[in-house]
């Protein structure tokens, strides 16, 4: 079960690592980052709080071979990607009812608004987490999240018999799902008409 408590706690925690080992951008602040870094790890014993450390540390470490003017604006991209990743966050806990139906479009306005690695990756880890809390299958939510990201600007007359079969493909690995991927075709279709 996700815990938004404990998860604001860590992505605090993580990030404070991320902001000392910035300063102290040496072998005794990294030594240091590791220490604390594998005491949380310790502590919250999670893979998805695993990831998000790693994802975070790897920026660091990106970010510490950078020359100081480019450290400093890519420090302000992470920093964006990382407290919207956090809101994002929240509302798929708060919302956990309508995340299968809302979940995708979230992420790709995120990833629209952050594009770069870092979010990518954040975000990527976000998603799988709350997938697995909703019992979403991950692999439907993926295929459907590539069929979203592939037909987001409408299906239009001309690309509709092609966007139909792949939804049926879709609909054909994952029959559990057909509903779903029947509304989100109808609404990229309704999309291009609104237009």
């Amino acid at each position: 079960m996700l815990n938004k408590k404990e998860a604001h706690e860590v992505f605090g925690k993580v990030w404070k690592e991320f902001n000392k080992v910035r300063k102290n951008n040496t072998d005794d602040g990294w030594s240091e980052c590791v220490k604390n870094v594998d005491e949380l790890h310790n502590k919250y014993d999670n893979e998805f709080y695993e990831k998000i450390i790693l994802i975070v540390i790897k920026e660091a470490d990106r970010e510490s071979k950078l020359d100081q003017n480019t450290a400093r604006m890519e420090y302000k991209k992470a920093g964006k990607a990382f407290q919207e990743a956090w809101t994002m966050f929240e509302q798929f806990v708060d919302n956990i009812d309508s995340f299968e139906t809302e979940g995708m479009k979230v992420l790709a306005e995120y990833n629209k608004q952050n594009p770069c690695r870092f979010a990518a990756e954040f975000g990527s880890v976000i998603y799988e987490a709350v997938c697995k809390e909703t019992k979403a299958s991950g692999s439907f939510m993926n295929a459907a999240y590539s069929f979203y990201e592939k037909y987001k600007t409408g299906i239009d007359e001309a690309n509709a018999g092609k966007a139909l079969a792949e939804a049926e493909q879709i609909i054909n690995a994952h029959p559990e799902y057909m509903l779903h991927m029947m509304n989100m075709y109808s609404d990229l279709k309704n999309k291009v008409k609104a237009a």
